[in-house]
């Protein structure tokens, strides 16, 4: 199966999970006020970062072994797995005094039943990682697709008879369910449990670094909202989630999902040359997306917190107008800890990902505290200084040039400043529709531009497919 093909229905399966999770988001926020949903923002985020600590960072070792050991890793995930939700089910009282606001018996239960979630979702890892490596990602496609009816009907309907911030969790937890043993049926044929118990200690030792690599680098992700539950009161918690969520939407949806079979593209590339090109053209034409759509979300703010939230969620507005720009100082990070993974660079990812995390949190904590209030942690955002240790490392890839595809980015981010300029100067006198049709129209009209203009390196990247000859060495 060809990139395209693999990377297109991961990236349409994202568009189409990310439609319904919108909308029903959307709906859910009509009958779950900001300061309760603001509970579920908190502990999201940090059940993505607990999620990292289950995987162990197993799923990027075993995808770049030569003879990948997924029997070893379902012996270790199920094991680990298990441990680990039942620490934090007894542990949950302790856990729950990090979020300073709201009622602690709600936010201990919500902790405990989200447990259930970490197990199942963890099972529904690995077929998926399988599924990505041989490019069969086509396959996940359907399960996708009944997890999120699954989870938009149930949601709703929960939330429409009162079960507040509770109709989100039972809905996670019953959707990953579906989507767990989809993806175990869609990989049966082809999946292979081959164990190797005298590996297993050597795959859990060579794995850790990646678990610490992939925990700081979500962390950065998800410091946010952490802090303003550290920090602030629900409300504001759940504002500054609705914020996040639009002001990140390309970056960690299209992005990601594009990102699953294009790490194996780039492994198979060959040299590292031909794989920072794969990561060239891939990162120049999401930084197409990304420009137009933070021009789009600053000058919309109102109407998409109106469309996403509601009257209630007012809060949000000026929240994502100021983290609207923070993506586009990141652009190299698209997809920079897949190029450096394949390239066996983890010591230096490890740098990258703890000098971001290190520089937002330390500025975030500082300027929350100041008269920026809530604002601090946007303004903290543009601050991820670990880009250069990145920079660095990619800049090391012998005749890697890596100049250009700055040089490209600006000039993207140019263009749309200037096809921009004339609504940012009459956006307070246009109907709020009005401005929207305009700003979507000019961002297709960028999107488009770029992408005819650089066709050549949008139809190498396509033109990639799977190759049993060209696995990377182990």
């Amino acid at each position: 199966m060809s990139l395209a093909l693999s990377a297109g229905a991961a990236t349409w399966s994202q568009i189409l999970r990310v439609a319904v999770t919108l909308g029903t988001y959307a709906v859910l926020r009509r009958f779950i006020p900001p300061e309760e949903m603001g509970v579920w923002n908190w502990a999201e985020a940090l059940f993505l970062l607990i999620g990292q600590v289950r995987d162990l960072g197993m799923p990027a070792e075993v995808c770049r072994q030569r003879e990948p050991q997924f029997g070893n890793y379902f012996l270790v995930l199920v094991a680990w797995s298990l441990t680990l939700a039942a620490v934090i089910f007894l542990t949950a009282p302790w856990i729950a005094r990090a979020y300073t606001d709201g009622d602690p018996l709600l936010t201990v239960d919500v902790l405990r039943f989200l447990c259930l979630f970490l197990v199942i979702q963890g099972l529904g890892v690995l077929p998926t990682m399988h599924l990505d490596v041989e490019m069969l990602t086509l396959r996940t496609v359907p399960p996708e697709l009944v997890r999120n009816a699954a989870f938009a009907a149930s949601s709703i309907a929960l939330a429409a008879h009162g079960f507040g911030v509770w109709s989100v969790i039972y809905a996670h937890v019953g959707a990953a369910t579906l989507y767990t043993l989809g993806v175990w049926w869609a990989s049966r044929k082809t999946l292979r449990l081959k164990r190797h118990p005298g590996l297993v200690k050597v795959l859990v030792l060579a794995s850790l670094p990646l678990m610490v690599l992939s925990l700081l680098e979500l962390s950065v992700l998800s410091v946010d909202v952490l802090i303003y539950g550290q920090r602030f009161t629900s409300d504001i918690v759940g504002n500054a989630g609705l914020a996040t969520l639009a002001a990140y939407f390309v970056g960690r949806q299209l992005a990601d999902a594009t990102g699953r079979p294009l790490y194996p593209a780039m492994l198979r590339a060959g040299a590292a040359r031909d794989s920072f090109a794969v990561y060239a053209a891939a990162t120049l034409l999401f930084a197409s997306v990304l420009a137009p759509a933070a021009f789009s979300l600053f000058l919309n703010a109102e109407l998409v917190t109106q469309i996403l939230g509601g009257a209630d969620w007012s809060g949000a507005v000026d929240l994502i107008r100021w983290f609207a720009f923070v993506p586009l100082v990141r652009p190299l990070s698209l997809f920079g800890r897949e190029l450096l993974l394949i390239l066996r660079q983890d010591r230096l990812l490890l740098v990258y990902s703890a000098t971001s995390l290190a520089t937002i949190t330390l500025l975030g904590l500082l300027l929350t505290r100041t008269s920026l209030g809530p604002f601090g942690m946007p303004v903290a955002g543009f601050f991820a200084l670990g880009q250069f240790v990145l920079l660095y490392g990619i800049f090391r890839i012998d005749g890697a040039p890596i100049g250009q595809l700055l040089r490209r980015i600006g000039a993207v981010y140019a263009g749309n400043a200037a096809a921009f300029a004339p609504l940012l100067a009459t956006a307070e006198r246009l109907h709020p529709w009005a401005l929207f049709l305009l700003s979507a129209a000019v961002s297709a009209t960028t999107v488009a531009f770029v992408g005819w203009f650089y066709r050549d390196e949008g139809r190498r990247l396509l033109a990639i497919r799977r190759s049993e000859e060209a696995r990377a060495p182990a």
